[in-house]
This record gives C-alpha cells, sequence and structure tokens, in this order.
C-alpha cells in the first residue's frame, strides 16, 4: 500500500515540477485595438501575440530566446503582419509596469523571412480596456536584431491600446 502511495505521489510531483520549469522566465501575451489621435469609436489598428522566453541563457546581446506568434493588422493601409518571435528581453522590471520586448521575423507564406526583422515592446499597466497599456510595433531593417535596446518608434496609430490587454506573466 505504502509502495503504491509513493508511485502515485511520484507522478503527482513530476507533472508539476514540469509546468513549473516550462512557465519560467518572461512570458507577454495580449491584443486589442490602438485608435488614432482622438478617436474612440470605430475600427483601429488590431494587435494580437504572444512570447514566451524558451531558455534561461541569455543571448549575446543580453534577450533571451523566445517563441511566439504575432499579427497585426494596420487598417490605416490595408496590410496585414504576421511574425514568429524569436527573443525576448525585460527593458525594466515589474509584472505590473513592466517593459517588454520581443521580436522576431516576418512569415511570408508560410515561411520565416531572415530578412525582415519586427521589433514589438509593451507595457502593462493594469486592468484590460482601461487604454493604460502599451504596444509599439515596428519592422525593422534587413540585419537589424529584432530585440537590441534601439528605437522606440511605432508604426500603429497610436501606442496606447484602447479595446484589449497587454499581460506580463
Amino acid at each position: 500500500m505504502r509502495r503504491a502511495l509513493l508511485v502515485v505521489l511520484a507522478f503527482a510531483i513530476v507533472p508539476a515540477s514540469l509546468a513549473l520549469a516550462q512557465s519560467s522566465g518572461l512570458k507577454v501575451t495580449g491584443g486589442g485595438q490602438v485608435l488614432a489621435s482622438g478617436q474612440s469609436t470605430g475600427p483601429g489598428d488590431t494587435i494580437a501575440f504572444n512570447a514566451q522566453q524558451t531558455s534561461s541563457t541569455a543571448n549575446s546581446d543580453g534577450a533571451f530566446p523566445a517563441m511566439g506568434q504575432l499579427q497585426v493588422i494596420d487598417r490605416t493601409n490595408s496590410v496585414k503582419f504576421h511574425g514568429t518571435v524569436t527573443c525576448i528581453r525585460q527593458l525594466t522590471s515589474g509584472q505590473d509596469n513592466g517593459f517588454v520586448r520581443f521580436g522576431g521575423f516576418k512569415k511570408v507564406n508560410g515561411q520565416t523571412d531572415p530578412s525582415a526583422p519586427f521589433t514589438v515592446d509593451v507595457q502593462d499597466n493594469g486592468q484590460p480596456n482601461q487604454g493604460q497599456d502599451m504596444i509599439v510595433f515596428r519592422q525593422r531593417n534587413s540585419g537589424d536584431d529584432p530585440c537590441d535596446t534601439s528605437d522606440q518608434n511605432t508604426q500603429l496609430r497610436s501606442t496606447t491600446l484602447a479595446r484589449g490587454n497587454v499581460k506580463n506573466h
């Protein structure tokens, strides 16, 4: 009886420890719309993403390897963008108000294009749909490091998420 109980406990502990190991590191998720200045209704640029650190060893630039996806719809220019996340770094600490940068490369016809990097900066400033979370998205030049610490311009109409949420986990 004791032996069976030990076996059951061992199997119960293993999945819990695997889940803990997989959830360590930086992780951000979110999505919603940003609106043009002065706009309070109507369609905005849409963004959705998930980015999660996959290794505890940093790359040579200080960012960590990551996995995830990014979707952006620029309604002003009728452009859809899909990207694969490859790196993540924390620029300021804190689960709330933490400033995280992730980046990667555009996907074209299902293939990652290493000549088309992108960068996204996100900040979780509290509750969803309050217009306080920040998102900055930009396509970079070929050869740029998607997770370096430079350039904070955005290609979205605004940097404030009007509808939706950013969550630092």
